[in-house]
């Protein structure tokens, strides 16, 4: 795939399918390629079980999850050309590093507090901080019906 045009970050959460509504209508508007990414770490399991067929495993497990969660949000209303990452690392690094020369990130927001925030970090504040193109930032609140909005140009 060339430099994609618009990433997106999903988890499987309701905030995530919210941003790849909007990143996918954003796609199709602008005739864009689409990054749909999706951040996997192997379980602590792996560790201890040191086995790479394991390894395997959770990670098919991991893309069968992502292509599912994209399916559930868009079905078939994806742009050609679109593409599914399933990469291991941290979210946020690795939305940051994928977009640095793409024309937009898109991300869902969701609000972390106190115990939660320190433990977990948000993808979003890393993005936003981080990158070097522009971010839009879906917030929870957005219902789906909103992607039918002018997109950004």
């Amino acid at each position: 795939m060339n430099t994609p045009q618009i990433v997106v970050g999903i988890d499987g959460s309701e905030q995530s399918s919210l941003a790849l509504m909007w990143a996918t209508q954003q796609a199709k508007s602008t005739g864009s390629q689409l990054l749909v990414v999706h951040a996997w770490r192997p379980p602590v399991v792996d560790e201890i079980a040191g086995g790479h067929r394991f390894r395997e495993l959770t990670l098919g497990d991991a893309r069968t999850r992502a292509s599912r969660w994209v399916h559930e949000a868009v079905g078939d209303d994806l742009q050609p050309g679109w593409e599914l990452a399933v990469l291991e690392g941290s979210a946020g690094r690795l939305l940051v590093e994928l977009s640095k020369d793409a024309r937009l990130l898109v991300v869902g927001t969701r609000e972390h507090v106190g115990l939660r925030r320190i433990a977990t970090g948000s993808v979003s504040h890393y993005c936003l901080t981080h990158s070097s193109c522009p971010i839009v930032a879906v917030p929870p609140t957005m219902v789906a019906a909103s992607a039918t909005k002018e997109p950004v140009s």
